[in-house]
C-alpha cells in the first residue's frame, strides 16, 4: 500500500510557482490514482501533523510518516534536494528517476539555482535562452491561482503517470540492456550493439556509464525490420551520410549521424557501421 492511499488534500505554497511543487502534485496525484483538493497557501500546525494531509515544498518540514516533504530548511551545503526528490525517495523511485537524464539538473537548478548547475555542467553560464516558454506559461498560470482547479489537476495526474512510466520503463530497459549488450571497438572507437530495439534514453543512460564512452550504437530498428546505426556526441570520425546509395540502407541521414538498414544479420549490421568509422593513425588494441 502506498504512503499516500490516505491522502485527502494537498497543499503547497501560494506565490510563484516552481518546477518542483508541479511535478511533486503530478507525480503524488499519479500514485494516488484519484484527486483532491490542492491549495496554495501555508499549512496549518494541525494540517502538518496530519498524517492525511499531504504537504509539499512549505512547512519547514521534512517528516514523511505525516506526509510533510520541504527541503528549504536544509543546510545551504545539503546534497541538492527538492520538494519532489523528496517525495520520490519515500515512493522507491530514486534509483529510477536518477537515470533520467533531466533529473539531476531539475533537482539542483530548484535547490541550488542556475549559476551552480551551470558550474556542474562544464559551462560559463546558464542557458537561459533554452528555457521553455510553455513550462513558464503553466507556473505563471498556477502562480494565480490560491487552489488549482479540477482539469488543471486531471492533466497533472496524467503528466505524473507518464514521468513514472517513462522512469520505471528505462530502469527496465537499462537492466536488459546490460545484460545483452555487446562492447565491441574499431578502429580505437567503441560501438555498442544490441540484438533489439532500444530506447535513446536506455541507450544514453548505458553509455553515460561506460569507461570508455562508445562511439556508435547499432540496435534493432524500431520502425522496421532491419537496423539503426547511430553516432554519439557527433564523433567527428563517424559519417553514416558515406552509406547512402548501398542497397541495403534504406536512410542516410545528409548530416551523419544516423543510418537505418534493411533486414540483414547483426554482423552485416555492424560491418557496414565499421565502413562509416574513418582510420585512426593510432594502432588498435583489440581488432575485430
Amino acid at each position: 500500500m502506498s504512503i499516500l492511499s490516505s491522502v485527502e488534500k494537498i497543499i503547497v505554497h501560494a506565490g510563484s510557482c516552481h518546477d518542483d511543487e508541479i511535478v511533486a502534485i503530478s507525480l503524488a496525484l499519479a500514485t494516488m490514482g484519484y484527486l483532491v483538493d490542492v491549495f496554495r497557501r501555508d499549512p496549518t500546525p494541525e494540517e502538518l501533523n496530519n498524517p492525511n494531509v499531504l504537504v509539499m515544498d512549505v512547512g519547514g518540514i521534512h517528516n514523511p510518516s505525516d506526509l510533510c516533504f520541504d527541503h528549504h530548511q536544509l543546510a545551504r551545503d545539503a546534497a541538492p534536494t527538492n520538494a519532489a526528490s523528496l517525495l520520490v525517495d519515500a515512493l522507491g523511485l530514486t534509483k529510477a528517476f536518477e537515470l533520467q537524464g533531466w533529473w539531476a539538473s531539475f533537482v539542483e537548478l530548484d535547490s541550488k539555482g542556475p549559476f551552480a548547475v551551470a558550474k556542474t555542467l562544464g559551462l560559463e553560464s546558464f542557458p537561459f535562452a533554452l528555457q521553455s516558454p510553455l513550462g513558464s506559461a503553466l507556473k505563471n498560470t498556477i502562480a494565480n491561482m490560491e487552489e488549482i482547479p479540477e482539469p488543471f489537476l486531471q492533466v497533472l495526474m496524467e503528466m505524473g503517470q507518464q514521468l513514472i512510466n517513462e522512469a520505471k520503463s528505462l530502469a527496465s530497459d537499462l537492466e536488459a540492456a546490460k545484460a545483452s549488450v555487446h562492447v565491441l571497438g574499431h578502429q580505437g572507437i567503441t560501438i555498442n550493439v544490441w540484438d533489439s530495439a532500444l530506447s535513446s534514453a536506455a541507450s544514453t543512460a548505458f553509455r553515460d556509464q561506460q569507461l570508455e564512452k562508445a562511439g556508435v550504437l547499432v540496435c534493432r530498428d524500431d520502425r522496421g525490420p532491419g537496423w539503426t546505426l547511430y553516432r554519439y556526441d557527433d564523433h567527428e570520425r563517424v559519417d553514416f551520410s558515406i552509406l547512402a546509395g548501398r542497397d541495403n540502407v534504406t536512410f542516410a541521414h545528409a548530416g551523419g549521424f544516423i543510418c537505418k538498414t534493411a533486414e540483414m544479420t547483426m554482423l552485416q549490421a555492424l560491418n557496414l557501421a565499421r565502413l562509416a568509422i574513418s582510420p585512426t593513425t593510432e594502432p588498435e588494441e583489440s581488432p575485430f
